[in-house]
């Protein structure tokens, strides 16, 4: 298990959309989040519904749900990532 200090900063890894978003909504996220601070989603976004502690990589997964809004689940890890270019809709 990896572990990290708590003042380490947590970087975007990872977005999903929720229902009823599809893939295009997640593919943006993705833009416009990877590689982020998770201070700046929390700044933008306000404080996360759920969070739950990942013990393997030593991050945290962050849960926006709220009525009438897109449902947001950031990964965020310790480690910048690169964020993704404007071709990549792969990932």
């Amino acid at each position: 298990m990896a572990e990290t200090p708590s003042q380490a900063s947590l970087y975007v890894s990872n977005v999903l959309v929720g229902p009823p978003f599809g893939d295009s909504a997640t593919a943006a996220a993705r833009q416009q989040w990877l590689g982020r601070e998770a201070s700046q989603v929390i700044k933008t976004l306000g404080t996360p519904s759920q969070v739950y502690e990942m013990k393997d990589t030593g991050g945290e997964m962050l849960v926006y749900v709220r009525p009438h809004q897109k449902h947001y689940v950031f990964q965020v890890d310790p480690g910048r990532v690169a964020p993704v270019s404007m071709t990549d809709s792969t990932r």
